[in-house]
């Protein structure tokens, strides 16, 4: 040995990080049911800083199909929006509770609405265009033209486009794999909604509406069940997606008859199976039977409907009642009387129904009220005032549209104001019902606020606020205060 070189033996050589991750990706593949081998994986990834997140996602998507609930809460958690289902308006982010910085951005772009979210994007679709937007600089990351309809779903932007649906990163739009075709005998069009791996397909027949849930990964047919004609005929059906079920109301349509009482059904997303068709709340002696007016709020375990108590046709009615319906039994767990209210004014939090509601004054609807219900029991659990949409006069038209969203501990009322060209955010705490936040949120001026709609997106420390108008949609985000 040459002097001055020591000689440094320490056997055989450890594994490098690479190395191990092939290792435990061949174990997953190898053994595509074990989940315990790909959580090994899952673990090494994180280790390694492995930035394929992909790859995390597809793990977790398997994890997720074997029946694994850490893999679906952490799939809900890239993917915040929406969850747990369409029409729930809940996120489990922790949101905004002291704002901060606002950052704003525009699009000049019509019918945008978002459809999904993670941490680095929005995801907007309207008009057969699908644009997804950076949540940093609230700028166009990529734009997709020709999707019918899009979501996402484990980091993923999932776009249906004509009888194919493609899978795109999130961070550029680009195709992840080849896109998957449905079968022929799989008829495509009607209404359409998305949810994780499973699109959901609405049309209506002569035998009256019927719903069809197609896996998007390999284009099967999941399941497709007719409900039946009534004899007082079916406009359409509005339906709202959960992780595991379908709950489905159908509309009235003419020719109407007074004993026309259209029942909500509950169905298995992957079977189609029955699992209760509820008629609604029972009739009080020497009153007309009630009649359900639609869905407004879903997850797995509830249903949230609109039950008018006149058992008219009319929605001057203020008998209406706010019914919480056991998403597995269809048993009513729940029901508070109240005005009409509409679905963007209902979200469905994990403890609490929250809803925004016109309280009745002298001439005309004066008032706004949030009132959190809990949902084991009925309980009003708190009541806040909030600003009217009531326009003057006793029949005017609203002076705004209204959106309730809830994150982990905070709800937010969002309305855009039509004559006034800005956006109203207000924070209130969850659990306690105190009021945390009021801001006011200015529209551009190029921007005409004479119709559209409002969407608040929370995400962890920072909120998505998405204004569409005729001439555009305006964008902003408001952050967490920095400090104690």
């Amino acid at each position: 040995m040459a002097a001055g070189v020591a000689r440094c033996d320490n056997g055989p050589s450890m594994p490098t990080i690479d190395e191990e991750l092939r290792a435990l990706r061949r174990a997953t593949r190898a053994r595509p049911d074990d989940s315990d081998a790909a959580w090994a994986y899952l673990r090494g990834l994180a280790r390694s800083g492995n930035g394929d997140r992909p790859e995390r996602h597809r793990t977790l998507r398997r994890l997720a199909a074997l029946g694994d609930p850490s893999a679906r809460d952490e799939l809900d958690r890239l993917s915040p929006w929406p969850a747990p289902g369409r029409g729930a308006r809940w996120s489990p982010r922790l949101g905004v509770r002291r704002p901060g910085r606002i950052v704003t951005g525009r699009i000049d772009a019509r019918r945008l609405r978002p459809c999904g979210a993670s941490d680095d994007r929005i995801l907007l679709h309207g008009g057969g265009r699908v644009v997804a937007i950076g949540t940093d600089d609230l700028t166009r990351a990529w734009d997709h033209r020709g999707g019918w309809t899009a979501w996402t779903g484990g980091g993923e932007a999932t776009i249906l486009r004509g009888r194919r649906v493609e899978h795109r990163s999130l961070d550029d739009g680009t195709l992840l794999r080849p896109a998957t075709a449905f079968p022929e005998q799989i008829a495509v069009g009607g209404a359409m909604t998305g949810l994780g791996d499973v699109l959901l397909l609405e049309t209506l027949g002569p035998s009256g509406p019927t719903v069809t849930t197609v896996d998007v990964r390999s284009g099967a047919l999941l399941m497709s069940r007719e409900l039946g004609g009534e004899p007082f005929g079916l406009s359409a059906a509005t339906t709202l997606l959960t992780r595991e079920r379908l709950f489905v109301w159908p509309e009235i349509g003419p020719p109407v008859s007074p004993l026309a009482r259209p029942r909500l059904h509950g169905l298995s997303v992957g079977t189609g199976e029955l699992l209760f068709a509820w008629s609604g709340p029972a009739a009080v002696a020497g009153e007309p039977p009630p009649v359900l007016r639609g869905v407004l709020a879903a997850d797995d375990a509830m249903v949230v409907t609109i039950a008018d108590r006149a058992g008219t046709l009319g929605l001057a009615s203020e008998r209406f009642e706010l019914v919480g319906v056991d998403g597995v039994t269809g048993r009513s767990r729940f029901a508070v009387r109240t005005g009409h209210v509409w679905p963007d004014d209902v979200a469905l939090a994990e403890s609490h129904v929250v809803l925004a509601r016109e309280i009745a004054g002298d001439a005309r609807l004066a008032e706004g009220e949030l009132v959190a219900i809990d949902r084991a029991t009925g309980a009003t659990s708190w009541r806040q005032p909030i600003p009217s949409l009531a326009g003057p006069g006793a029949h005017a038209f609203p002076a705004g549209i209204r959106t309730v969203v809830a994150a982990a501990d905070v709800v937010y009322v969002a309305v855009l104001w039509w004559r006034e060209a800005r956006v109203s955010l207000q924070g209130f705490d969850l659990p306690r019902g105190e009021p945390l936040f009021a801001e006011s949120l200015t529209l551009p001026r190029w921007m005409p606020s004479d119709a559209g709609a409002v969407d608040v997106v929370p995400l962890d420390g920072r909120v998505i606020v998405v204004a569409t108008t005729p001439g555009g949609v305006a964008l902003f985000r408001v952050d967490e205060a920095d400090g104690p």
